[in-house]
């Protein structure tokens, strides 16, 4: 509960935000050995109808995912669904049920499961700063899942998307967060 926040101010202790809800939904649409972009993207559209649908239920749904998933009510296609604009991170909520999913990337190799992150990064966030990100955060929940020690593993999670590329500005505030 935060009285103060502009938009969680009618949020009760253990209530959460549409970010969880967004997380659930990817969750419940991940099926057996597989993870269907086109069941993401219904899920996606159901999290969306249901919001625009009944407004009270809605807990600050952030406008890039909400724009993405009103594009795919809309028929766009799901990897076309997403802005190329904004640089906003709630595209992490759907991706860390992928990279648990995947874990540690054994159904397949990591060139698939990154593969699957993007599309679903796509379905709201097509801007290469949070495709990056999604990437970042995927290979870097696998790795700590597994054992690897928090610094090596943000290196290799860098490395493994951006190159050995110091120049790479994405890579710079990674590096520094």
């Amino acid at each position: 509960a935060n009285a103060a926040h502009p938009y969680f101010s009618t949020l009760q202790p253990g209530d959460y935000t549409d970010n969880t809800t967004m997380l659930l939904a990817t969750a419940e649409a991940i099926g057996g050995d597989s993870i269907e972009i086109d069941g993401q993207g219904d899920a996606l559209r159901g999290w969306a109808h249901s919001r625009l649908e009944d407004p009270s239920i809605a807990r600050w749904p952030g406008p890039t995912a909400m724009h993405g998933a009103r594009r795919l009510l809309a028929g766009a296609p799901t990897a076309r669904a997403g802005s190329t604009t904004s640089r906003s991170c709630s595209a992490l909520y759907r991706i860390l049920p992928v990279a648990l999913a995947c874990r540690p990337f054994v159904q397949g190799t990591t060139d698939d499961a990154l593969a699957i992150v993007d599309a679903i990064c796509r379905l709201t966030h097509r801007s290469p700063e949070s495709r990056a990100g999604c990437r970042v955060f995927a290979l870097l929940v696998t790795d700590l899942l597994i054992g690897c020690p928090p610094d090596i593993a943000v290196d290799a999670a860098i490395a493994r998307t951006f190159g050995e590329a110091k120049t790479n500005a994405v890579a710079r505030r990674l590096r520094l967060a």
